[in-house]
C-alpha cells in the first residue's frame, strides 16, 4: 500500500485510509501492485469492504467510529478519487464493485428520504448523526461513479482529452 506522508514532519502516517488508493490516480502502481491493493485492502472488510464502502479510516483503526468526519464516514469525492484511480488499472471486478456498493447508498437515502448526504455513516449507510448536511451537491458524485462505469456519461478522462 502507498502510504501517505505528512509535509510538515516528513513523518510516514501508516493509518489506512482511501487516499492510500490515490496512488493509483498517478499511475505509479505497477498492475501487480494495485491487484495487490485491491485483495488486501479494498476486499478486506477489517479494512473497507462492507455493505457501505468506503469509510474514511479502515474499520480496524484504533480511531475508526463509522461515523465521524474522518473517523470513519463516508464521503462520496473519497469514492469518486479511488473509482478514478481504478479506471487507470484493469480492475474490472473491483470497479463494478465500488460503482454498485456507491450506487446503492445514494438510492438508499434518496429513495427513503429524498436526502443526498455531504457524508455517510459507514455501517448503517444513513445520515452520520451529526456535523453533515442532508442534501450536499458532492454527494451525487456517488451516483456518477455507476454512470461511468456503465457508459451513460463519459469517461473522466475522456472528457479531459476534449478539453485539451
Amino acid at each position: 500500500m502507498f502510504l501517505n506522508k505528512r509535509l510538515d514532519t516528513n513523518a510516514w502516517n501508516y493509518s489506512i485510509s482511501p487516499t492510500n488508493f490515490y496512488a493509483l490516480n498517478g499511475k505509479v502502481a505497477t498492475q501487480a501492485q494495485a491487484e495487490r491493493m485491491i485483495q488486501e485492502h479494498f476486499y478486506n472488510p477489517q479494512e473497507f469492504w462492507g455493505d457501505y464502502i468506503m469509510p474514511s479510516i479502515a474499520r480496524n483503526d484504533p480511531g475508526y467510529t463509522g461515523r465521524d468526519y474522518w473517523k470513519g464516514a463516508i464521503w462520496a469525492p473519497m469514492n469518486f478519487l479511488v473509482y478514478l484511480g481504478f479506471r487507470n488499472y484493469d480492475l474490472p471486478k473491483a470497479r463494478k464493485d465500488l460503482a454498485r456498493k456507491s450506487s446503492d447508498l445514494l438510492l438508499k437515502n434518496w429513495e427513503s428520504k429524498g436526502q443526498v448526504l455531504e457524508n455517510y455513516h459507514a455501517e448503517t449507510g444513513e445520515y452520520p448523526g451529526y456535523r453533515s448536511e442532508y442534501f450536499y451537491h458532492w454527494g451525487a458524485l456517488l451516483g456518477m461513479i455507476n454512470m461511468i462505469e456503465y457508459g451513460f456519461m463519459p469517461p473522466t478522462e475522456q472528457q479531459l482529452q476534449l478539453i485539451q
